[in-house]
């Protein structure tokens, strides 16, 4: 009897949990793959900037290119991290390249209003 009674009630979750529609996946960050910016260093578009050096500030650039900087990593050929993660956000064809031996704690950084609850 009581086998029955979870049978049943494992038939009754499992067709109540394909009735729920998937929740959406929201993608807070704007331009996160820098799609939208133009390659070079005025591409961070909905990006703040802070603590930026005046002789090699960080630039968008784009994947597999072997042009110079700042519109590419001075003819280093760079590819896409294409691995698997939870991210919403896709790889794209762009990335923010920082030159690490001009700068001093060079950022980008959004602000993300989330509602109460969130």
């Amino acid at each position: 009897m009581h086998f029955k009674n979870f049978a049943i009630t494992a038939v009754v979750l499992a067709a109540a949990s394909f009735a729920v529609p998937a929740a959406a996946v929201t993608n807070l960050i704007k331009n996160g793959s820098f799609e939208a910016g133009a390659v070079g260093i005025g591409g961070f578009l909905q990006w703040a900037k802070s603590n930026v050096p005046s002789n090699a500030p960080a630039s968008v650039i784009n994947y597999n290119s072997t042009a110079s900087y700042p519109n590419g990593a001075f003819g280093e050929s760079l590819f896409a991290d294409n691995s698997v993660s939870a991210s919403p956000d896709a790889v794209g064809g762009k990335a923010a390249y920082f030159v690490g031996d001009l700068s001093v704690n060079e950022t980008i950084s959004q602000l993300t209003y989330l509602r109460v609850g969130n």
